[in-house]
């Protein structure tokens, strides 16, 4: 037996009374009571508590809650972690314990814990205690009721929990020991956690917000672009409920990335579909990305609040508070008119319309030009000619060039690593991750520096309406003054490593193994090394 608990299943001729009765009679336990427990599983959105190999669970406490951290595999060697809280936690600032803190904060990233499934359970308490009426084995006999999202209870088979205290584990074997003389007792192979959670439609790791296709690379263009397409869909309604509960910045993020990625196969993979038909689409796609901006602003600059107070002198950084309160105020605002927008008439009939375009069968002869032809074929024609346009922005770009320029090579580099996230199953993984590490630097940096010129001019935007609010004291006004000064010369300081990065992206290497890739030859491979 492991030193956690563990739990056992019960055959049928093991009844309540029969057991209990065995417990307390035969093997000398005493009955410490029953209760009716409710148990709520926590987690992020994305799993990423159970990708961690734990769960959390919280009971009713007579001063709060009580939080449980146990691992999610039955049997495990690592022992509960629990402690009360007043309520359940959102976030790892909620935890008082400094560990528990930072092992939450580690995992959790960004994302906030919500309630995944429900538990209810009939339980029946015992102990195996010694002489002394020391507690040696912690004994339970368990019935279990799931509770969906709609309240309704579905009943599970009885259990039977075995937990010894460290230095008595001998003791918890010979009990079990004497149990299985008697009936044919189980280790249970899965936690009812998972068949709670299933109960709510779900499947752990079931969301996953990066971009994974398995596709075949001989498969016609508009179907492989029809199957992205809906899947990029389905993450945008995944993520709606999260904005407009306002559960997490990262909802309101999955949702525009999963916009921009639309907009972007839709735009690179030509004649794939009829102009007229997309254009609709288009223009919704279009406007997702304009209503959902103003609220990303907003999550960016107050996450970032801090980071952006650290660009001042010690002394000025408190006179941006007034900055703070304006733009918390401006986040409410946003994301009420995004929830509207998102329960509205247009969102709703995009959606239905878009689900209905993209799941039509497709016709037996189409007269796109790219429609019926591989996948992999069109894939490396998009990708080859993005990489070469790449290269032809970023070498005309000398050290007079406008930070426009610097620009159009960032959206460039953008549409190229969608592509290549995209068909990324159709390409052998360990050459691909060569292209894409030196073009993740270039990229990296040509968006550090697009958001210093972006947020210099918004923070002269936001210090214009508070001006005209009433609401700029003339402190803030000179923090804002010297933190747009501060922005524009890291931007400054930051051009002259452009040459660098840019040489490593557009060096022969490189480009060979573009090449060796991406440029057409006729012929549709696998993506076998």
């Amino acid at each position: 037996m492991s030193v956690g608990p563990q739990y056992y299943r019960l055959p049928n001729e093991c009844t309540r009374a029969t057991l209990r009765r065995a417990l307390i009679e035969d093997l000398g336990l005493s009955s410490d009571g029953r209760e009716t427990v409710k148990r709520e599983y926590l987690d992020s959105f994305d799993w990423r508590i159970a990708g961690s190999g734990y769960l959390l669970e919280i009971e009713t406490a007579a001063d709060g809650v009580m939080l449980t951290r146990r691992p999610l595999s039955p049997g495990a060697a690592s022992r509960p972690l629990s402690l009360v809280l007043p309520a359940a936690p959102r976030t790892a600032d909620d935890i008082p314990a400094a560990s528990l803190r930072t092992w939450l904060a580690d995992r959790l990233d960004l994302r906030a814990l919500t309630r995944v499934a429900r538990l209810h359970s009939q339980v029946e308490r015992f102990s195996l205690r010694d002489a002394d009426g020391k507690q040696r084995v912690r004994v339970a006999i368990q019935r279990d009721h799931i509770v969906d999202h709609a309240d309704r209870q579905h009943d599970l088979p009885r259990r039977l929990l075995i937990e010894p205290l460290r230095g008595y584990e001998a003791d918890a074997q010979g009990l079990l020991a004497s149990l299985r003389r008697q009936w044919k007792i189980k280790a249970f192979g899965t936690d009812p956690f998972h068949l709670a959670v299933a109960a709510n439609g779900r499947v752990i790791g079931d969301y996953d917000q990066k971009v994974s296709f398995n596709l075949n690379p001989y498969q016609r263009t508009d179907a492989t672009v029809r199957e992205i397409l809906r899947t990029l869909l389905i993450t945008m309604e995944r993520n709606e409920d999260g904005i407009v509960q306002q559960i997490d910045t990262e909802f309101l993020h999955d949702f525009r990335v999963a916009v921009r990625r639309s907009r972007s196969l839709v735009g690179q993979v030509k004649g794939v579909f009829a102009p007229a038909e997309l254009a609709r689409f288009k223009d919704d796609l279009g406007w997702l990305g304009q209503i959902t901006g103003p609220g990303r602003d907003m999550d960016v600059y107050l996450l970032d609040f801090d980071k952006l107070g650290a660009g001042l002198p010690e002394a000025q950084r408190p006179h941006l508070a007034p900055l703070k309160a304006f733009l918390a105020a401006h986040h409410r605002i946003a994301y009420d008119e995004l929830a509207r927008d998102l329960r509205g008439k247009r969102y709703r009939q995009f959606r239905r319309d878009w689900h209905r375009y993209l799941g039509a069968p497709l016709p037996l002869v189409s007269n796109e030009p790219n429609a019926m032809r591989p996948i992999r074929h069109v894939a490396n024609e998009r990708i080859w000619r993005l990489y070469r346009l790449a290269l032809a922005e970023g070498g005309a770009i000398t050290p007079e060039s406008p930070n426009d320029d610097l620009h159009e090579l960032r959206k460039t580099c953008k549409k190229l690593r969608y592509l290549m996230e995209f068909f990324r199953s159709l390409y052998p993984p360990i050459k691909l991750d060569e292209n894409v590490r030196a073009l993740k630097k270039l990229q990296d940096f040509l968006g550090l520096f697009q958001d210093l010129e972006v947020q210099s001019a918004k923070l002269h935007e936001f210090e214009r309406q508070m001006r005209e609010a009433g609401e700029l004291p003339p402190e803030t006004e000179s923090a804002i003054e010297s933190l747009v000064a501060h922005m524009l010369d890291e931007q400054a300081g930051l051009r002259s490593g452009f040459e660098d990065l840019f040489q490593a992206f557009s060096d022969a290497g490189n480009q060979a193994h573009y090449q060796a890739l991406f440029a057409p030859d006729g012929s549709v491979s696998t993506n076998q090394t």
